[in-house]
């Protein structure tokens, strides 16, 4: 997301939600239904300040604060060493705060099925969405059955089908049985940690011990909790069909697709356009104004970091811009 986002601010703190980032929109529709003392922020220590003044409302005791960026197999870990110490037993959820879910009445629904489930069959529940066809780069999983709660659908997983079986992917599709993996990961912290001792001992090793676990943080290898741990145990577990729209507004022309069709604060009051159209236009200062003519479907954003300006359909090769930057 540059020029506006940066190592020090990344895109989950810029205001893209009527004047709101997606961490604070995320926050608050999850304490319309969750407890203040059940939410818990699990960040890095460099980003830590920023997120204590967009959720003031958060004590500090329930921060975990990983020592350095290790992924999120080990921060995951170190997540369920302190819930398990408060009660190993207790659901948790990982809500990531970089997207937004719509509607969020579904979301919650989505949440409370999880948390049910868990407490009733103690298995693994990730979300995902019904694959249409296959596409490169993600990872599947392959239901038996299906149930429905509500509005919500969940499957029973029958197994993990990894991005390189093809042939098992493009069987499950045809039935209509596969599905992408979306995270939102939700199990028990005890149960997790028991997975994590079977299948990452080494993880294991450095997390044992709740008091020494922030320490012994940096000795862990990286690593994804999907490829060393989920993959492993969500067999038998379930996956719920997510009941929502998943907006990942994770490029420039995301966002402005996005504002464009349902934030209510304008774009831009100051923007002129002559024989123009379907431009997407950012500034830092709202009174300056930008015009621009003869020209359909740019991006413009202009920031003290730097000007950007693309057409919207080249946005995600934004991050070539970054290693540019970073040679000079």
């Amino acid at each position: 997301m540059w020029p506006e986002s940066t190592p020090d601010k990344p895109k989950q703190f810029l205001p893209f939600i009527d004047g709101k980032s997606t961490l604070r929109v995320n926050f608050e529709r999850l304490a319309k239904f969750v407890y203040l003392n059940k939410i818990w922020v699990l960040t890095t220590k460099d980003l830590a300040p920023l997120v204590k003044l967009e959720l003031p409302e958060v004590d500090v005791d329930h921060y975990v604060i990983e020592p350095a960026r290790k992924n999120h197999g080990p921060a995951i870990g170190l997540l369920s060493t302190r819930l398990a110490k408060i009660d190993p037993n207790e659901p948790f959820m990982i809500v990531q705060t970089d997207v937004i879910r719509e509607p969020e009445t579904a979301f919650r629904e989505m949440v409370m099925l999880a948390e049910e489930v868990v407490n009733r069959t103690g298995k693994l529940i990730t979300a995902g969405y019904r694959a249409k066809e296959m596409v490169a780069g993600v990872d599947y999983m392959e239901i038996e059955e299906l149930k429905s709660n509500h509005h919500v659908t969940y499957g029973k997983v029958k197994k993990w089908l990894t991005r390189d079986k093809v042939v098992e992917i493009k069987r499950a599709v045809k039935l209509g049985k596969a599905y992408v993996h979306a995270t939102h990961i939700c199990w028990r912290p005890g149960l997790m940690l028991e997975a994590i001792k079977e299948l990452k001992p080494d993880w294991w090793n450095c997390l044992k011990d709740v008091l020494e676990a922030e320490s012994q943080y940096l000795k862990m290898e990286p690593g994804s909790i999907e490829n060393e741990i989920i993959s492993h145990k969500i067999k038998g577990g379930y996956v719920i069909e997510m009941p929502f729209e998943w907006h990942d507004l994770g490029t420039w022309a995301s966002v402005a697709i996005y504002q464009e069709t349902r934030d209510k604060k304008p774009e831009l009051r100051a923007k002129i356009e002559i024989e123009a159209n379907n431009n997407f236009v950012r500034v830092s200062d709202e009174k300056k104004p930008v015009a621009l003519i003869g020209v359909s479907d740019l991006v413009v954003v202009d920031t003290p970091n730097g000007l950007l300006i693309c057409k919207k359909d080249q946005s995600g090769r934004v991050g070539e811009v970054v290693k540019e930057l970073e040679g000079l």
